[in-house]
């Protein structure tokens, strides 16, 4: 719950995308819980269109290392990082996996099939 109000406080709107660092079905369930409106989250791939605002949730300190300077602003929420990237490209980090609501769809990614989904974070 406070992953979520972190993101909300740093400007997250429900088009916005997810770059999680971590555990993907870690993130999810709680997120799509906590999140205003219960958003539906599923994994996506980057696409060619570009998105406004991109956000992070990062897990553990080598990550949080690597991530914090691509960052426009950030919180730290317990254990995690989450901030609003300052780069508006999603998959910066090769552990990462983009979360977006599966309405309205983000422009700057191609939202995963369910069915697909195991495999591609794989």
């Amino acid at each position: 719950d406070r992953a979520a109000d972190g993101l909300v406080s740093e400007g997250w709107q429900r088009g916005d995308p997810i770059e999680a660092v971590g555990d993907f079905f870690a993130f999810r369930s709680p997120l799509e819980w906590y999140l205003p409106g219960r958003p539906q989250l599923t994994l996506a791939l980057p696409s060619q269109g570009t998105c406004a605002s991109i956000y992070a949730v990062v897990a553990g300190p080598a990550n949080q290392r690597r991530i914090r300077p691509l960052l426009a602003s950030e919180r730290k929420v317990g254990p995690l990082l989450v901030g609003r990237l300052s780069l508006h490209q999603p998959r910066l980090s090769p552990r990462g996996h983009l979360l977006a609501a599966t309405s309205p769809r983000p422009a700057c990614a191609a939202l995963v099939p369910e069915s697909q989904m195991v495999s591609r974070l794989h």
